[in-house]
């Protein structure tokens, strides 16, 4: 690239593996090392849609930090890991797998204002370190219930007896493990996000 100052948005499409701070470094070097930043941050386990600001751009980013999200998700039944998704160790496991009646009619009761913990592995901060820097190394810590928004969450397709597919379009600062988990509890059975894209 040459000496441009850059300025505008890159939406960058983030694959698994690795970090939403590591895709901005290598688009910041791809534009001569421009101002730039991200929103929303999307875990290494996560794919999907990471909007870059460059140069003046990233003055608008605190104005549209809190825009709803939408994500697809793909959930296990039957488990529990201990960071909510396929990365963490399996801690419970239990045979009760719910029907697609079921589950749709559970659905009903996360639409609107709900009320939420989030994830003891999230990036929340807790006294200026990240939760689950603290959990990896067995800290305790107590985290403070949220209230955001559901304002749809619908049964993609129910795969099989163990994995269901959810699309849901929800306010900013929404975990979507933590949801998965609530809604599992919902239908008496445990639950882990497999697969997390952001749309």
């Amino acid at each position: 690239m040459n000496d441009k100052a850059w300025s505008g948005w890159f939406f960058f499409d983030k694959p698994i593996g690795i970090t939403s701070n590591f895709a901005l470094q290598k688009i910041k070097r791809i534009f001569n090392n421009s101002k730039a930043g991200f929103v929303g941050t999307l875990d290494p386990l996560a794919s999907g849609f990471l909007p870059v600001a460059l140069g003046k751009a990233t003055k608008i980013i605190p104005f549209i930090e809190k825009c709803d999200k939408r994500y697809l998700f793909t959930v296990r039944w039957g488990i529990k890991t201990e960071t909510g998704d396929s990365e963490g160790k399996v801690i419970k496991e239990i045979n009760i797998y719910p029907n697609k009646i079921d589950i749709v009619k559970a659905l009903n009761k996360f639409i609107g204002n709900v009320e939420q913990f989030p994830h003891k592995y999230s990036s929340v901060k807790i006294n200026g370190q990240r939760a689950y820097k603290l959990a990896r190394k067995n800290m305790k810590f107590q985290l403070k219930k949220r209230q955001i928004k559901v304002n749809n969450f619908t049964l993609i397709n129910n795969i099989s007896e163990k994995l269901a597919s959810f699309f849901v379009d929800c306010s900013s600062g929404t975990y979507v493990r933590s949801l998965a988990e609530s809604l599992a509890e919902s239908l008496g059975t445990l639950a882990t996000v497999v697969e997390l894209r952001r749309i």
